[in-house]
């Protein structure tokens, strides 16, 4: 589990002044991310989940993420005992601050592991 970052709601006070287009419900998640340029990974690691939408996520990651570019996250949606459902995001970092990072999603879907 993740410490919880003391500038965490001064980052989502400045997101939510902001018009979105879909709701953010607050809901904590574990993730691992994945930074790609072109064909190349450049960083991955794991976080976790502080809001969501399905048009954006913010989460804080356990390391300094890189500041930009595009990312893909398999965050861990529910988990049976003969099963896993991950639900995968790929979209763009918009917003960086410590280890809080926003992402705007341009695709997602679920994936059932077994």
């Amino acid at each position: 589990m993740l410490p919880a970052s003391p500038s965490s709601s001064e980052f989502s006070d400045r997101l939510d002044v902001e018009h979105r287009l879909h709701r953010r419900y607050p809901i904590k998640l574990e993730l691992r991310y994945t930074l790609v340029k072109g064909s190349r990974i450049e960083q991955s690691g794991q976080g976790a989940t502080l809001n969501m939408s399905s048009g954006g996520v913010l989460f804080e990651s356990q390391h300094d993420c890189l500041a930009a570019g595009l990312i893909e996250l398999t965050i861990a949606w529910l988990t049976l005992p003969d099963k896993t459902l991950n639900l995968m995001m790929r979209g763009h970092i918009v917003r960086k601050l410590g280890n809080l990072v926003a992402v705007k999603v341009d695709k997602h879907e679920f994936d059932a592991r077994r």
